[in-house]
C-alpha cells in the first residue's frame, strides 16, 4: 500500500513536470517564430496536453488549454502572421507599436537599468547551476526568464523529496522577484500595441502560469515546513 507521503511526492513531481512543460512551450513562443521551431511545438501539442493535465484544475488551466487549442490549428499563414507581429512588436523600434520583451524595460524603479538587471540575473542563473540562458538573448528577456523557471521545475522533479523543497523555494523567490513583477505590464503593453496579435495570448498564458505556480508553491512550501 502506498503511503500518503509517496502519493504527495508523486503529485508534486507530476505537477513540477507539468509546469516545466508549460514554461518551456511558452518560452519558445517568444523566440523568433522560425517555421521549424513553430512546427515542433505544434506537433508536440497532444503530448503537451497530457503532460500539463495536472494544471487543468488550477487557475491557469483554461488559459493553457486555450493556448494549446490555438497552436493545434496553426498553419503556414499563421506562422507568417506571427513573424510579422514579432517584427512589429519586438524588432521595429516603432514608437507606436514597439514593445520590449525585457524585464528592465517594464520595471521602472530607481537604477533598475538593463546592465544591472542582466548582472543580477546572470548571477542567479549561475548560482542555480545554469551556465547560460538562451544564446543570443539578454538574461532578462521573457523567454530566458521562463526557460529558467522551467529549469527550476526540472531540478525539483529530478531530486529526492529531501532536496526538492530547496528548488521550490528558489522558484518561488525567482517568480516574485522577476517574472511576476512585470508579466502583467508586458501583457498589457502587447495587447495595447496590437490587440489582435497572438502574442497577447502568449503573454496572458505566461502571466497565468507564473501566477498559478506561485500560489501552488506557497502551499507546498508551507507544507514543507
Amino acid at each position: 500500500m502506498r503511503s500518503v507521503e509517496d502519493t504527495r511526492r508523486d503529485e508534486a513531481t507530476s505537477t513540477a513536470a507539468a509546469f516545466h512543460a508549460a514554461y518551456r512551450v511558452i518560452s519558445s513562443l517568444f523566440l523568433p517564430p522560425e517555421p521549424d521551431r513553430v512546427a515542433t511545438v505544434v506537433i508536440a501539442v497532444p503530448e503537451l496536453r497530457l503532460i500539463t493535465s495536472p494544471l487543468s484544475s488550477l487557475t491557469c488551466g483554461p488559459v493553457l488549454d486555450g493556448l494549446l487549442a490555438d497552436l493545434e490549428g496553426f498553419d503556414d499563414e499563421h506562422v507568417e502572421r506571427l513573424a510579422a507581429d514579432h517584427a512589429a512588436l519586438f524588432l521595429s523600434g516603432s514608437p507606436d507599436r514597439a514593445v520590449q520583451p525585457y524585464e528592465s524595460w517594464h520595471v521602472r524603479a530607481g537604477d533598475y537599468e538593463q546592465p544591472a538587471v542582466s548582472a543580477v540575473l546572470s548571477a542567479v542563473y549561475r548560482d542555480a547551476g545554469l551556465a547560460v540562458g538562451i544564446p543570443g538573448e539578454l538574461p532578462d528577456h521573457v523567454a530566458v526568464e521562463l526557460e529558467f523557471c522551467a529549469y527550476l521545475c526540472h531540478q525539483e522533479g529530478d531530486v529526492d523529496e529531501v532536496s526538492a523543497p530547496r528548488w521550490r523555494r528558489e522558484r518561488r523567490a525567482f517568480l516574485i522577484e522577476h517574472p511576476l513583477r512585470w508579466l502583467g505590464a508586458f501583457e498589457h503593453a502587447v495587447r495595447r500595441s496590437i490587440p489582435e496579435t497572438r502574442y497577447s495570448g502568449f503573454a496572458r498564458a505566461a502571466r497565468a502560469v507564473a501566477a498559478a505556480d506561485r500560489i501552488l508553491l506557497d502551499a507546498l512550501i508551507a507544507r514543507d515546513r
